[in-house]
């Protein structure tokens, strides 16, 4: 039910729906769901721009999703806690560790929607804290993801975003 609210926009439904899944997951002690749940109620939040409560969540699944030797989904955890990272962490440390998940992106040729989420939001935060290059680095890749989606609304929000930090994009 999560992925249904969430894709239509009913974030507050999904985060409740995703909470559910992840009290009965614990409650069975099925670590992969744990992790996929608290994924998805981190994404969530993210997607809210509750970044601090995301934190707890994406550290747990990315802990989790590690141990268990997923390394896709760990992507998307750690692209998830670079967006929580974004707010305090220096430039440097934001872009050493997006260089470390945009590499791993690229050697497995993942497209996926919620790293473009993650890196656009990250793009965003870094913009806010006027740290314009770095937030055209990643808002870039960004777009990259949205335009292999080929989810014009994002790609164009994203766009939107890149003009904002200061980078002219051809359309």
């Amino acid at each position: 039910r999560g992925e249904v609210f969430r894709a239509d926009g009913r974030l507050n439904e999904a985060l409740a729906a995703y909470e559910e899944a992840r009290d009965l997951a614990l409650q069975l002690e099925h670590t992969y769901s744990v992790a996929m749940t608290s994924c998805n109620v981190g994404l969530v939040l993210l997607a809210m721009e509750r970044i601090d409560a995301a934190a707890p969540y994406l550290e747990e699944a990315d802990r989790m999703f590690r141990r268990g030797g997923k390394l896709l989904f760990a992507l998307v955890s750690q692209a998830g806690l670079l967006a929580c990272s974004a707010l305090e962490a220096d430039s440097e440390t934001v872009l050493t560790n997006f260089e470390e998940i945009q590499a791993s992106i690229q050697q497995r040729g993942v497209v996926e929607m919620d790293l473009a989420m993650c890196l656009q939001l990250t793009g965003r935060i870094m913009a806010g804290r006027e740290f314009y290059g770095v937030a055209a680095i990643i808002l870039t890749a960004a777009l990259q993801q949205w335009d292999r989606l080929g989810l014009a609304e994002h790609r164009d929000r994203c766009r939107r975003d890149l003009e904002s930090a200061g980078v002219t994009v051809e359309r």
